[in-house]
C-alpha cells in the first residue's frame, strides 16, 4: 500500500512570519499526476492560482504515475522540491512542520495523543492557516489547519479520522541557519529527539540546543557522534561487510565501560542528608549505602535542590528484576554495580517517560515547599508491561538482561581483551546458541563506548572524513528511525503510525558529487535491509540543489519552484524529463541556472569577447585603431593564456579563431613572419633536446 505526501496550500490568515513568499490558495504540488478538484472542476494549474475552494476530490493521471515498484519496493515513494535560494523550498517544509505541530497540540488537548513530551504552541501573533493533502493507500486526506482548530478527515467521506490514520514525519537538516527557535519560535524546541513512543507525529534531527540555554539552534556535535557510533554498530553487526567508506571497512571491535550514569541519594530518616554520586570508585565502593529501599535515589543532572521527586524501594525492584529473568547469581566481578545501577536508572527512566508505564508510579506527593514527592513502583504491574511489550522501549534493559545472561558464554572473554572481530560477533550473535530473541536485543548493552577498527587498529570515526560521515548519520538516523517506528505496538492508548514521511533538506550537505550521485540508492537498499513489515508505507521528500541526486527522480515527482515578482511559483520543467538526465540540462531546466560556467570564468572570456566584438568594427583610418593595435599587442599573450586554459574545446577553438582575426587586423605581414619563425626555431630545439635526452 502506497503513501505519498501530496501537497500543501497555504490560505488566507496565514501569518507572514510562515508564509513567507508563499502564495495563499497555491497548491504546491509534489507529484505531477495529481490533479485536485473541486465540484468536478480542476483547481490546481501553473497558469493561475485560483481562488480558495473546497478540495473534495483527488483523482490521478495515470499516465504520470511510475510502476509500482520503480524504487524497489511498491511501498516506497520518492518526491523532491528543487529551486534557487528563496524560492520557497524550505517555507514550505516550516509551514508542514508547524501544522503538524499545530495537530499534536490540538490532539493532546483532546486526550487523543498520550504522551510526556511537553508540546507547546504557536504564540497569539503566529497563525498557521493551512491545508495538508496526502494519499494512504486508496484513500485521500486533509489536515486542516486555522485559527480556531484542527481536523483530520477523509477527502471523500469527510469524516474525521483518528491520528492511526495520519502519518509520521521525520526530517533531517544539517544546515547551521535552519531550525532556529530564536527565529522560527520556542515551539520548535520541542520537536527535536524525543522519548515519547513515537507520539507526536514529527521529529527532527540532529536536536538542537534550546533557547532557554541561549545556545538556540547549536548541534551537540559530540553527541551526534555518540548517537552514530549507537546506530553503526547494530548496522555492522547485522552486515559486517557494511562498507564505512570506499577504503574502511569494520574489522573489529574495541569495548570501554562508560562512567555509569550521576545520581543523588536522600535518607528517609533526614531529608537533609543528601549526597551526589558522580564518581566511579565511590560508586563502586558504597554500592552498600545506596542500594537501600529507605534510601532515596534521583537520577538527575541538576542541583540537588532542583531535584522534586526521589524513587524509594529500587534495591527490591533490583533484586526481583534479576530474579525474574535469572541473573541474580551471575556476577561481573568489579563491574557488578554499573551494571546494577543501569538496571535500575532504566526503569525508572522508563515509567517516567513513556505513558504506557505511567501507572506503575505510585506517588506520594510534597506536602511543603521544602519537600518532595516519593516515588515507589508496582513492580509486579511494570513486569507486565515489560514482558508484554517488544517496542524500542525495552530494547536496552533486554540488552542488559541478555548481556549478563551470556556472559559466561560469550562476553567474558571478550571482556579480558576489551576486543573482538566484528565477523567473529556477528556470526556468534546471529548463529550461535546465544540467547535473546531478535538481534537487537542482543547487542551490546548501553554501558560500554564501542569504538569499530580497521584491521590495522585505525580508529575509523576519527579517521573518515566529514563527508562519509556525514552520509553514515544521514542513513544510520533514518534506518534507525524506521526500525523504532517498525517496532512500536499496537496497544490502547498509543498510536501505531504505519506510514512515515522522511524529509531530507538539502542532504548533500558535506557529500562529494559521488556521494550525491549514489544518496538514493544507498538509502533505498538501506532500508531493504531493515525490517519495515508493520509500516505500510514510506514517502521520501528531497529538498535539494544536487542535480546528481534530482537525475534519480522522474519530473513527475519533482516540485520545482521559482521566485517570480518575490512569489513563489511552481513551474514546468522544460525539457524530457530529469531522470537519467544529462547533468548540465538539469542545472539549466531544473535549477534555473542561467548559465553552467563560473561567474568569474564567463567575465574573464567575456573580457576577450567584448574586446574582439569592437576591434572587428574598426578601420584602420580610425583614430581608435592605434589604441586598440597597441591594446591588443600588450595583452595578446595574456589572451593566449587564458584560451590555454578554457576547458571546453568549442569555446577554445572559437577563441583560438577570435586571435586569428585579431592578428590579421592588428599584426603586420612582416611580424606575422618574425612570429611564425619564433615558434619554429622554439618547436625546433625542444625536439633536438628530446632527442638528446632519448
Amino acid at each position: 500500500m502506497s503513501f505519498k505526501l501530496l501537497a500543501i496550500r497555504p490560505v488566507k490568515g496565514c501569518s507572514g512570519k510562515f508564509l513567507k513568499n508563499l502564495q495563499i490558495n497555491c497548491i504546491y504540488k509534489f507529484y505531477e499526476s495529481a490533479r485536485f478538484l473541486s465540484d468536478g472542476n480542476v483547481v490546481d494549474s501553473y497558469s493561475k492560482i485560483f481562488t480558495y475552494s473546497v478540495i473534495d476530490e483527488i483523482i490521478f493521471d495515470d499516465t504520470d504515475l511510475l510502476p509500482a515498484d520503480f524504487f524497489y519496493d511498491e511501498k516506497i515513494s520518492v518526491s523532491a522540491i528543487v529551486g534557487k535560494n528563496g524560492s520557497g523550498k524550505s517555507s514550505l517544509i516550516d509551514l508542514l512542520v508547524a501544522s503538524i505541530n499545530q495537530l499534536a497540540v490540538f490532539k493532546k488537548k483532546e486526550q487523543k495523543l498520550n504522551t510526556t513530551a511537553v508540546l507547546k504552541s504557536l504564540n497569539g501573533t503566529e497563525k498557521i492557516c493551512c491545508d495538508i493533502f496526502y494519499k494512504n493507500g486508496t484513500d485521500n486526506y486533509i489536515l486542516t489547519v486555522r485559527n480556531d482548530g484542527v481536523s483530520l478527515k477523509n477527502l471523500i467521506t469527510q469524516s474525521d479520522v483518528s491520528m492511526d490514520e495520519f502519518f509520521y514525519t521525520s526530517i533531517i537538516n544539517y544546515s547551521i541557519h535552519s531550525n532556529n527557535s530564536n527565529e522560527i519560535g520556542k515551539w520548535i524546541d520541542k520537536l527535536f529527539h524525543k522519548n515519547d513512543s513515537y507520539q507526536i507525529p514529527v521529529v527532527i534531527n540532529p536536536k538542537r540546543e534550546s533557547s532557554t540555554k541561549n545556545m538556540s539552534g547549536v548541534i551537540d556535535i559530540n553527541n551526534e557522534n555518540f548517537l552514530l557510533n549507537q546506530r553503526l554498530l547494530s548496522l555492522i553487526i547485522t552486515n559486517p561487510d557494511f562498507p564505512i567508506s570506499e577504503n574502511l571497512k569494520v574489522d573489529k571491535l574495541l569495548f570501554k565501560y562508560k562512567n555509569s550514569k550521576h545520581f543523588t541519594t536522600i535518607s528517609v530518616l533526614d531529608s537533609k542528608l543528601s549526597k551526589r554520586y558522580s564518581n566511579e570508585l565511590i560508586k563502586k565502593t558504597e554500592v552498600e549505602n545506596y542500594l537501600r529501599d529507605d534510601v532515596g535515589i534521583a537520577f538527575s543532572v541538576g542541583r540537588r535542590s532542583d531535584i522534586t521527586e526521589y524513587y524509594y524501594g529500587l534495591a527490591s525492584v533490583l533484586k526481583k528484576f534479576k530474579r525474574e529473568f535469572d541473573i541474580e547469581d551471575i556476577n561481573v566481578g568489579d563491574e557488578q554495580y554499573r551494571f546494577d545501577i543501569y538496571i535500575i536508572y532504566k526503569i525508572t527512566s522508563i515509567s517516567t517517560k513513556y505513558h504506557y508505564f505511567k501507572d506503575v508510579q505510585k506517588v506520594a506527593k510534597a506536602k511543603g515547599k521544602s519537600d518532595y514527592d516519593r516515588i515507589t513502583l508496582d513492580f509486579d504491574l511494570f513486569l507486565k508491561k515489560f514482558r508484554d511489550s517488544d517496542s524500542h522501549i525495552v530494547i536496552k534493559l533486554l540488552q542488559v538482561i541478555n548481556y549478563l545472561k551470556n556472559y559466561d558464554l560469550l562476553w567474558k572473554n571478550i571482556m579480558v581483551r576489551r576486543r573482538t572481530s566484528i565477523k567473529l560477533l556477528s556470526e556468534q550473535i546471529q548463529h550461535s546458541n546465544i540467547s535473546g530473541g531478535s538481534l537487537i536485543n542482543k547487542l551490546p548493552p548501553p554501558l560500554f563506548e564501542i569504538k569499530p577498527l580497521t584491521a590495522q587498529n585505525i580508529d575509523i570515526l576519527t579517521r573518515i572524513s566529514s563527508g562519509e560521515k556525514q552520509l553514515i548519520h544521514s542513513i544510520s538516523s533514518i534506518l534507525y528511525h524506521l526500525s523504532n517506528l517498525n517496532s512500536v505496538e499496537e496497544k490502547e492508548g498509543i498510536i501505531k503510525y504505519q506510514s512515515v514521511n522522511i524529509i531530507l533538506d538539502e542532504i548533500e550537505l558535506y557529500f562529494h558529487p559521488e556521494f550525491q550521485r549514489c544518496f538514493l540508492d544507498r538509502l533505498l537498499k538501506g532500508i531493504k535491509q531493515i525490517d519495515t513489515k508493520k509500516i505500510t508505507g514510506i514517502n521520501i521528500l528531497i529538498i535539494s540543489h544536487s542535480p546528481f541526486i534530482l537525475s534519480d527522480i522522474p519530473k513527475q515527482n519533482v516540485l520545482f519552484l521559482k521566485s517570480e515578482e518575490s512569489k513563489s511559483t511552481p513551474v514546468r520543467y522544460h525539457d524530457d524529463n530529469t531522470f537519467a538526465e544529462n547533468i548540465h540540462e538539469i542545472l539549466s531546466n531544473g535549477f534555473f541556472l542561467e548559465d553552467t560556467q563560473g561567474e568569474f570564468a564567463k567575465n574573464k572570456i567575456n573580457d576577450l569577447l567584448d574586446f574582439y566584438f569592437k576591434a572587428v568594427e574598426i578601420t584602420q583610418d580610425s583614430p581608435e585603431f592605434e589604441n586598440y593595435q597597441s591594446n591588443y599587442r600588450k595583452n595578446k599573450k595574456d589572451y593566449q593564456k587564458l584560451i590555454n586554459l578554457v576547458g571546453e574545446d568549442y569555446i577554445r577553438t572559437i577563441l583560438k579563431n577570435h586571435i586569428f582575426e585579431l592578428d590579421r587586423i592588428f599584426i603586420t605581414v612582416n611580424e606575422l613572419v618574425s612570429e611564425k619563425k619564433r615558434i619554429i626555431e622554439k618547436l625546433r630545439k625542444e625536439i633536438d633536446l628530446l632527442n638528446n635526452n632519448g
